[in-house]
C-alpha cells in the first residue's frame, strides 16, 4: 500500500509541475509576445500566418526509433492565437507522452541520439535535406504522394536553425505576474481524454500540400 501511495504521489507532483510550467510558459508568451503591437502587425496578422494557422500546418512532433523504424506521435495546433488552446495543447502532450511509459522512453533515447539541429532532416531524412536540392521555379509541383518522394524529385529544403532565423537582440523581458485568474486552477484537473498520438497521415497531408 506504501508502495501505491508513493508512485501515486510521485506521478502527481510530476503532472502538476508540468501543468504549471506550461500555464506559465503560455501566460508569459501571451502577455509578451501573442499581444505585443509588433509581433502582431509582423507576425500574427499577416496572411501567412493566418493561413497557416486556419489549415492547421503545426505539428507538434515526437519523432522515435521502433523496430529500426522512425515512428512520429504527436498533436496539431489549431487557434494559436488562443492561450486557452495552448495550454490544453499542453496537456494533451503531457498525456501523450506520460501515459505510455514506453513511448517516452523511446522519445527520449532517440532525443539523446539524435543531435537536434532545427531541420526536419533530423528525422525523416529520405525526405528532407538541410541543403537545397532542387533550382528555383515559378511552376509549382507536388514533389510527395503518400509522404513518399515522387520519381525524379529532390527532397524537400529543411535548413538548420542557424541558418532559417537570423540572431535577433530583445529587450529585457517586462517585470509583471501573470497569474490574475483564480479560474486558472481547473487546468490542474486531469482530463479523461485519451490521446493517440498519431501524427504521421495527418503530418503527411500537410507536407502534400505545401
Amino acid at each position: 500500500m506504501e508502495t501505491i501511495w508513493n508512485d501515486f504521489w510521485r506521478n502527481g507532483n510530476r503532472y502538476i509541475l508540468t501543468i504549471a510550467l506550461v500555464i506559465n510558459e503560455q501566460s508569459y508568451l501571451e502577455n509578451r509576445v501573442i499581444q505585443n503591437p509588433i509581433f502582431k502587425k509582423t507576425v500574427f496578422d499577416t496572411i501567412e500566418f493566418k493561413l497557416q494557422d486556419l489549415l492547421a500546418f503545426t505539428h507538434i512532433i515526437f519523432p522515435y526509433e521502433q523496430h529500426n523504424e522512425t515512428k512520429l506521435v504527436g498533436q496539431t495546433l489549431q487557434q494559436f492565437g488562443s492561450l486557452h488552446e495552448r495550454i490544453l495543447l499542453g496537456k494533451r502532450l503531457y498525456s501523450l507522452l506520460f501515459s505510455r511509459e514506453h513511448v517516452l522512453k523511446n522519445v527520449v533515447n532517440w532525443a539523446k541520439t539524435h543531435p537536434h539541429t532545427g531541420s526536419r532532416k533530423d528525422y525523416w531524412p529520405h525526405l528532407f535535406n538541410s541543403v537545397k536540392e532542387e533550382l528555383p521555379t515559378v511552376f509549382y509541383k507536388r514533389r510527395l504522394r503518400g509522404c513518399q518522394l515522387r520519381q525524379g524529385a529532390g527532397r524537400l529544403y529543411s535548413p538548420r536553425l542557424e541558418f532559417a532565423w537570423k540572431s535577433v537582440d530583445h529587450l529585457p523581458a517586462e517585470t509583471g505576474d501573470w497569474f490574475k485568474d483564480w479560474r486558472m486552477i481547473h487546468y490542474f484537473f486531469k482530463n479523461e481524454e485519451n490521446v493517440d498520438g498519431e501524427i504521421r497521415h495527418e503530418n503527411c497531408e500537410t507536407l502534400e500540400k505545401n
